[in-house]
Parts: structure tokens; C-alpha cells; sequence
């Protein structure tokens, strides 16, 4: 379920363009590490950059190109569309998906946060 939870789409954009699609995103990831609290709860240092969050299927092909994003494998945009909306009710995504999410970084830190906050919270169970 976690494998095939959403469609990645992975861009480059300015600050401006950043700005606009954050607001119609549920940050995930390493969306969530400018929130202090958040990047703490993963033993993370707040303040990362990247923008990353979920949005409903199709948002990001009807709005990337208005925005000016260009597709970039590198790119510190990441959109994920899952095929369910559960994580997008409320705006809030669950720890557990964000650190899914987290594992999935090319960061080797916050990948290994994910996969810590995810194994704590299976042993809570």
C-alpha cells in the first residue's frame, strides 16, 4: 500500500511559483520540516527549502505549466497525487504517511528519520 500510495512529479521552480502551489498542497515530507515542531517530532533541523505535499490527481498537470515549473528529476518540488483522498481531508497528512514520505528522500538523514518515526510507531502498536 505504502509502494504504490501516489504519482510522483518531481520540478524546478522559483520562490514565487513555490509560494502559490504550497498553498494547495497537504505538505508531506520534507514539505513539513519548515515547521519547527514537525522537524523536531523526526529529529530534524527546521528550515529545509523543498517543497513537498500532496495534491488531488490531476492538479499538477492542469496548474505545473502556469506556474512556470519545468520538470527536473533533481528538483526540490515534489507533488505526489495519491488514487485515494483520505490524506487530503483536513489538510493534515498522518505522521506515518510523512514519514513514508521521508524515507523516500535522497537525503540519506531524512530517510533514515522516516524509517525511525515509522518503526516507532509500529512498535507502539
Amino acid at each position: 500500500m505504502a509502494r504504490n500510495r501516489a504519482t510522483a512529479h518531481r520540478y524546478r521552480g522559483g520562490e514565487s511559483a513555490k509560494q502559490k502551489f504550497s498553498k494547495a498542497l497537504a505538505d508531506t515530507g520534507a514539505g513539513v520540516l519548515e515547521d519547527p515542531v514537525l522537524a523536531n517530532a523526526f529529529g530534524l533541523a527546521a528550515g529545509v527549502d523543498a517543497l513537498e505535499g500532496y495534491a488531488m490527481t490531476g492538479f499538477t498537470q492542469k496548474n505545473a505549466r502556469k506556474l512556470g515549473l519545468r520538470e527536473d528529476l533533481g528538483g526540490d518540488i515534489l507533488i505526489r497525487e495519491p488514487d485515494f483522498v483520505q490524506p487530503l481531508e483536513g489538510g493534515q497528512v498522518p505522521v506515518a504517511a510523512i514519514a513514508v514520505d521521508l524515507m523516500d528522500s535522497i537525503s540519506t538523514r531524512e530517510g533514515s528519520a522516516g524509517r525511525a518515526k515509522l518503526e516507532e510507531l509500529l512498535n507502539a502498536i
